[in-house]
């Protein structure tokens, strides 16, 4: 890929991953266009834009030169290289028209995303929803009235389909596996083997959708898991953590045979509800070659674990997988959880510093929204849509 122009001294920069299929306003093919269209399926027709790209369109801001290939595109800023087949190029985010994340030169963009069913179990709707707002990557839970796992070829094909030529790639597919086992269940069991199924179920769907994740959860928490000077006697849980380990064990086999990486949910009531936990699950079955932390802080909040820094020391060197982000207020003495708008929360003096070290430590992964705030209507896609701009604004 050739780059005709360089954005100009202290442009903003976007980039945003369309996947495989580059999009352009059918009527507009050829000549300069904006850039949020899409339309005719060029594959490999990208542009780049900048300030000093307006002297030779008469000063006109908005102005594309268009350039075509399949190699690599050069980013201004250094940062690295995206495939001209996957991105589309660079451009500055001027005026209102333009829908993607923008990040100041120098600054590390992250990859930004949301789990689709917060917004709406209508996936062609969700989309819409994540064009306006310029999020890219899909992460799939329930679509339609379907748990992921549960659809069949046709309806996958046709999930897939819409998401590549809207240029949503698939960062996770988020099946509850293994939620609702408890430690009495055993490998072979008949509800231990349900969940086995669903998981090469899923496997299956990630390989045609292209997901590189697949989310298990763990089984129902027991309270107090390790103890010392007394409370290994008579408050822990004797054997709960190494009756849980056989459980997750084969989940392990299955995914290293099919080329996938899981990532295990710090839950809510589950037996991982940490980072400690998640990150001792790894090391105890040997997994960090295919097992990684999907990190909630906000789930964590009931468990008591500060996000930054202490979170996010455990799971730094090569455990974290996958983000999600949310804010909450936990009430632990009543056993009350209250899920709050963005940054009014327990979380909102972490959040900063949290994505910061993201940056920092050069995090890979997909940052998930959960859109499970709604302002006491019930409407989530309105709870998404008053707290995303805090959401980019912190982590874009």
């Amino acid at each position: 890929c050739r780059q005709s122009r360089r954005l100009g001294p202290g442009a903003v920069q976007c980039r945003v991953h369309i996947g495989r299929r580059l999009r352009h306003h059918q009527d507009r093919a050829g000549k300069h266009h904006r850039p949020q269209v899409r339309g005719h399926r060029v594959r490999y027709r990208h542009h780049a834009q900048g300030f000093d790209n307006l002297a030779r369109h008469g000063g006109r801001a908005g102005c594309a030169i268009v350039h075509s290939g399949h190699g690599d595109a050069d980013i201004p800023s250094g940062q690295d290289k995206i495939s001209a087949w996957g991105q589309l190029d660079l451009h500055t985010h001027y005026g209102r028209d333009c829908r993607c994340r923008a990040a100041p030169l120098g600054r590390k963009i992250m990859k930004l995303g949301v789990i689709c069913d917060g917004i709406s179990r209508d996936l062609a709707h969700t989309v819409d929803v994540m064009d306006e707002f310029g999020l890219e990557y899909a992460e799939l839970q329930f679509v339609g009235e379907k748990e992921v796992g549960d659809h069949n070829a046709g309806e996958i094909r046709e999930i897939d389909e819409l998401l590549r030529d809207r240029g949503k790639p698939v960062s996770c597919l988020s099946r509850h596996i293994f939620a609702g086992t408890t430690i009495a269940n055993k490998v072979g069991d008949e509800l231990h083997t349900k969940h086995m199924d669903a998981l090469k179920r899923v496997i299956e769907m990630a390989h045609i959708v292209g997901s590189p994740l697949v989310r298990i959860m763990t089984p129902k928490k027991e309270q107090i898991l390790f103890g010392f000077n007394g409370a290994e006697k008579w408050n822990v849980a004797k054997g709960a953590w190494d009756a849980m380990l056989p459980l997750i064990a084969p989940a392990l086999d299955v995914a290293r045979d099919a080329g996938i990486t899981l990532v295990v949910e710090t839950g809510n009531g589950t037996m991982v509800n940490s980072n400690y936990t998640g990150r001792k699950l790894i090391d105890d079955l040997d997994g960090k070659d295919v097992l990684k932390v999907l990190w909630d802080p906000a789930n964590n909040c009931w468990c008591h674990e500060t996000a930054f820094p202490d979170g996010y020391d455990e799971v730094k060197e090569g455990y974290l997988g996958h983000v999600h982000i949310k804010d909450v207020k936990v009430d632990t003495p009543r056993a009350t959880l209250e899920v709050r708008p963005m940054g009014e929360g327990q979380l909102a003096d972490q959040f900063a510093p949290m994505a910061d070290a993201l940056r920092a430590d050069g995090y890979d992964g997909v940052i998930s929204f959960e859109s499970v705030y709604h302002p006491g209507n019930g409407d989530f896609e309105a709870g998404f849509r008053m707290n995303i701009d805090r959401f980019k604004a912190l982590y874009a």
